[in-house]
C-alpha cells in the first residue's frame, strides 16, 4: 500500500510539475524525462512492481482458501443438519452402540477404496475398548450398478439368514475376496455365503425378492441428499459435542486414529 502512495504521489509530482505555466513544452518534457530517470535510477521500480505483485497474489490467495474454509463449514453444517441419527434397529453397527464415536460410512461393494479401507475400519472399533463403533450405510455408485446394487442385497439378505453379526460376516467374506476384471459377481456372492456356512439358494430368493431393496435405496438417497460424492465416505462423530468429521475417500489406519484423537480432545 506504501509503495502505491509512493509512485501516486511522483507521478503527481511530475504532472504537477510539467504543467507549470512558467515553462515551454520542451522544457516540460525535459524535465519529465529527468524526474522518472532520476526516479528509476534511486529506486528499484521493479522491486516495487513485484512486491505489489506478491501482494495482490497473498490476498488472493488468502481469499481462495477463506472461501473454501466457508464452503466446507456449510457442507458439514448440511450434513449435521440432515443426517439420519442412527437406529440400531435399522442401522448395521458394528461395535457397542453406545461408543462415544461412531464412524458412519457410505460404501459401495465395487469400490476398490471401501474393500482398502475395510479391515482398518474393522481394527480401529477392535482396538477401541467399545469407545468407537462402525455405522455402515450403502452407498452403489451408479457407474458400480448392478452389480454393487445386487451385492448390497446380498449383504442384508445374509443379515435376514442370521442377525447382524451375519452381515459384517458377509462383508468382509465379499470384500476381501480378489476381484480382476469382469468376475463374474454370482461367484463372489456365492463363496462368500459358503465361507460363512449360510445358503445361497436362500440367498438369491432374498435378493429376487427385494426384500431389501428400499433399506439400500434410502441410504442411498441420503448421501445423494446430503452431498456426499463418491465412496468411501466416513463421517466421524462425537456424540458428546455432536462435532462432524468429513474423511472423503481411502485412508491410512494412522490418519483415521488421527481424526477421532482430535475429535476426542474436544470434548
Amino acid at each position: 500500500m506504501l509503495n502505491k502512495i509512493y509512485i501516486f504521489v511522483f507521478l503527481g509530482a511530475v504532472f504537477a510539475t510539467s504543467s507549470s505555466l512558467a515553462m515551454n513544452e520542451m522544457d516540460r518534457e525535459l524535465l519529465k524525462k529527468e524526474i522518472i530517470q532520476e526516479f528509476l535510477q534511486s529506486h528499484s521500480l521493479k522491486e516495487i512492481i513485484r512486491e505489489e505483485i506478491k501482494s495482490a497474489e497473498q490476498e488472493k490467495k488468502a481469499n481462495k482458501e477463506k472461501l473454501q474454509r466457508q464452503k466446507k463449514a456449510a457442507f458439514l453444517n448440511r450434513i449435521q443438519s440432515q443426517l439420519r441419527e442412527i437406529d440400531p434397529n435399522q442401522d448395521r453397527i458394528f461395535g457397542k452402540p453406545s461408543a462415544l464415536i461412531s464412524i458412519i460410512e457410505f460404501s459401495d461393494f465395487e469400490c476398490p477404496y471401501c474393500r482398502k479401507i475395510h479391515p482398518i475400519l474393522k481394527r480401529i472399533v477392535n482396538d477401541s475398548d467399545g469407545s468407537i463403533n462402525w455405522v455402515f450405510r450403502h452407498f452403489p455408485l451408479s457407474f458400480h450398478k448392478p452389480n454393487a446394487l445386487k451385492e448390497a442385497q446380498a449383504a442384508e439378505c445374509a443379515a435376514n439368514q442370521g442377525n447382524s453379526q451375519t452381515f459384517w460376516k458377509f462383508t468382509d467374506a465379499l470384500f476381501m475376496q480378489p476381484r480382476r476384471g469382469k468376475q463374474q459377481r454370482e461367484q463372489l456372492i456365492k463363496n462368500a455365503a459358503e465361507k460363512i456356512g449360510i445358503s445361497y439358494e436362500e440367498l438369491q430368493k432374498c435378493i429376487t425378492a427385494n426384500i431389501f431393496l428400499k433399506k439400500i435405496i434410502d441410504d442411498e438417497n441420503e448421501a445423494i441428499k446430503l452431498g456426499l460424492k463418491g465412496t468411501p465416505v466416513n463421517l466421524i462423530i462425537n456424540h458428546k459435542t455432536n462435532e462432524i468429521f468429513l474423511r472423503q475417500g481411502s485412508a491410512t489406519l494412522q490418519t483415521l486414529q488421527q481424526d477421532i484423537k482430535r475429535l476426542e480432545n474436544n470434548n
